[in-house]
């Protein structure tokens, strides 16, 4: 990936709508050039998918908590949890982490009813292996 590549990402990290045209014209360079480089990035696989960034407060999902979980290690393949755990509802991501937990989890909900029930229900029925957690809400969120 050279130069040009880094700003046509950087650029459609800002806005993945941005068509062509416009992603021409700020780089100035030919619209086929823009083009060509975005089809090379979605072929080669470094582009994954064009998505959206969500205003959580009016899609009813204000509260952003991160549950870090420490489980009894067992020959369960941690892949097989995350594919669990992302299938509760409100779970956005999953990270398998190093130190003294094994699993941080990236939820979105409405409020803290809900997030108690699923950290205090809803994990521990998807993953029984669960020796302990520890749950922190965000206070403020910023993103690059």
């Amino acid at each position: 990936m050279d130069e040009l590549d880094q700003k046509l990402v950087e650029l459609l990290a800002l806005d993945s709508r941005i068509k062509v045209a416009g992603l021409a014209k700020k780089l100035k360079i030919p619209a086929s050039t823009a083009a060509a480089r975005v089809v090379k990035l979605v072929k080669s696989g470094f582009l994954k998918r064009f998505t959206i960034e969500l205003d959580y407060e009016k899609a009813g999902k204000p509260l952003l908590a991160l549950c870090q979980v420490s489980v009894r290690h067992s020959k369960n393949d941690p892949d097989q949890t995350i594919q669990a755990l992302l299938k509760l509802a409100d779970v956005q991501e999953i990270y398998s982490t190093t130190g003294e937990w094994d699993f941080t989890i990236v939820i979105r909900t409405q409020d803290i009813k809900s997030l108690k029930k699923l950290v205090t229900y809803d994990l521990k029925a998807s993953l029984p292996d669960i020796v302990r957690s520890n749950t922190l809400i965000a206070l403020e969120y910023g993103k690059k």
